[in-house]
């Protein structure tokens, strides 16, 4: 009984330590968001992470930036350049969750998502996506043109 209780958390944590591979390449919003999903398995706070690539889409890292109440997460700006800068990242894509189980932007998220990729672009970091993650789907900003609306 015991054992079959601990099948699904097993399960969970070979995923994310599949997921934690650094040798990922992410050259596509859907291989981004089905790589962040499984870091928000299972979490009912939220949390917000930071994923840093090269210019070739590798994964340089994948910090996790706040974590907050079920409807907010503090985010720190001066942490997210500086892992940016410290792990010579080309890109970063955040990523979310919202423990609701609604993954569609709020206004919160967008503004957000305005003063990262200002504080990312004085650096010369170019913020590709700001993916949102509820029960086991994804939005990206970027596939539903945010970024594109912002040139």
């Amino acid at each position: 009984a015991i054992l079959l209780k601990l099948v699904p958390h097993l399960c969970s944590k070979a995923r994310l330590a599949d997921a934690r591979r650094q040798d990922v390449i992410l050259n596509r919003t859907d291989r981004a968001g089905l790589y962040l999903m499984e870091y928000f398995a299972g979490e009912t706070h939220e949390v917000i992470y930071q994923l840093g690539l090269d210019r070739k889409g590798k994964v340089l890292f994948c910090k996790k930036l706040g974590e907050g109440s079920v409807g907010s997460a503090a985010l720190d700006l001066r942490k997210l350049v500086e892992n940016a800068i410290l792990n010579n990242a080309s890109s970063v894509v955040l990523a979310h969750n919202h423990p609701s189980g609604v993954a569609l932007p709020s206004r919160e998220d967008e503004l957000a998502t305005l003063q990262i990729k200002d504080a990312l672009s004085t650096v010369g970091v170019e913020l590709l996506d700001h993916v949102i993650v509820a029960d086991g789907d994804f939005v990206s900003l970027a596939d539903n043109g945010f970024f594109r609306n912002l040139r």
